[in-house]
């Protein structure tokens, strides 16, 4: 600190000065927020002797105040091999071993120990709960997205007044029971948000006479189920909407977020094949188990933040054919990992780059991804 200006060849401090400073005066009064924790400070920096910053200003400006010199120091070109940490790992004994085949799964809990039993473990046997401190945008998402589907679910059962959606939107944010949601510091802009992302797919429904939200297609909303994974392990789950569109029995998952890459069809392998091959589930997974389990005969993903009209992805038959054999293999994993001696991490899986709990994993470099909004 502070961060070096940028110098390239048509921008550099000299054209933006004013801004210069201010980053300047802004990580300067972090740094000595940071150098009012101390007992003992130590202040390095590098030894830039290339662009002739030997030391760098903000260094002399340092010295001059603490009325300390600034001593050069060699450190060795390479450090000294790291030992190796043993990799952290949970004993299943008899008593977590009957724990785990009794659970009652989620799609999202199965997920999560197909993809990271460790992570599992933390979040859904010992109940462990990151910090508030760690909440970010994507967990301001998350509650907004509740809203956004008790929205959608409230006016799937209001009849055919869609075009007063607006007013439903209202008195639920206003409503006592949001007060917790609607209280969150900068809430109000993701609201707002919300609400121009329905207004845009009511206006495309209605331009285009195909209907999917904004449609009195609604058999049941928020159904909940129960079933069994290849009659072994309990499972249960919440459909978004079970809706009748042409002549089909369909279920229907709300995604309040962009379309995004990861939930494309694999082109060269079913979901069950790819499973198979790494032991990861593919998100239209969910969509193949609740279909399953709902006996709907077909299922799609609606993505509500997606700014294009492209806001669905429809499961293939020949994905819903595999739905038992899916199963069977769901079930063949969990034994696997149930009848096995130990839980263990799996470093660099799908749920790393967001999982809060990197900490209590072992994983080197933990937190250390870029978090973008979806």
């Amino acid at each position: 600190m502070p961060s070096q200006p940028y110098e390239g060849p048509f921008i550099n401090p000299v054209h933006v000065p004013q801004l210069r400073k201010t980053v300047f005066e802004y990580e300067d009064l972090i740094f000595r927020q940071i150098l009012a924790q101390g007992n003992s400070i130590k202040i390095v920096a590098v030894n830039d002797v290339i662009r002739e910053r030997t030391p760098s200003y903000y260094m002399n400006l340092l010295a001059q105040e603490f009325a300390r010199p600034v001593k050069a120091k060699a450190f060795k070109e390479s450090l000294s091999p790291r030992k190796k940490t043993e990799k952290l790992t949970i004993k299943i004994d008899d008593k977590l071993r009957n724990k785990l085949k009794d659970f009652t799964y989620s799609y999202s809990s199965l997920s999560k120990i197909l993809a990271c039993p460790l992570l599992f473990y933390y979040q859904f046997i010992l109940g462990i709960e990151p910090p508030s401190f760690m909440d970010d945008d994507e967990k301001i998402n998350m509650r907004m997205g509740e809203f956004v589907h008790n929205v959608l679910q409230k006016m799937a059962t209001s009849g055919d007044k869609f075009g007063e959606w607006e007013k439903l939107f209202d008195k639920l944010w206003e409503s006592r029971e949001n007060a917790a949601v609607r209280n969150i510091p900068g809430m109000d802009i993701y609201m707002l948000n919300a609400k121009i992302f329905l207004r845009e797919i009511y206006e495309d429904e209605r331009e285009t006479g195909v209907r999917v939200v904004f449609a009195d297609n609604t058999l049941a909303s928020e159904k909940k189920f129960h079933g069994t994974i290849a009659g072994v392990y309990k499972i249960t789950g919440r459909v978004d909407r079970l809706a009748k569109i042409d002549g089909h029995t369909e279920i229907i998952d709300f995604k309040y977020a962009k379309k995004q890459g990861k939930y494309e069809l694999p082109s060269r392998a079913t979901v069950r094949e790819r499973f198979q091959e790494k032991g990861i589930l593919h998100p239209a997974a969910q969509l193949i188990i609740y279909q399953h389990f709902n006996e709907a005969q077909a299922a799609r993903f609606y993505f509500l933040r997606e700014p294009t009209r492209d806001r669905q992805i429809q499961l293939p038959e020949k994905e819903s054919k595999e739905a038992k054999d899916l199963m069977l293999a769901i079930k063949e994993r969990l034994d696997e990992l149930i009848g096995g001696e130990e839980i263990s991490p799996a470093h660099d899986c799908g749920e790393c780059e967001y999982c809060q709990y990197q900490a209590l994993c072992g994983r080197e470099d933990y937190y250390k991804t870029t978090r973008r909004n979806s």
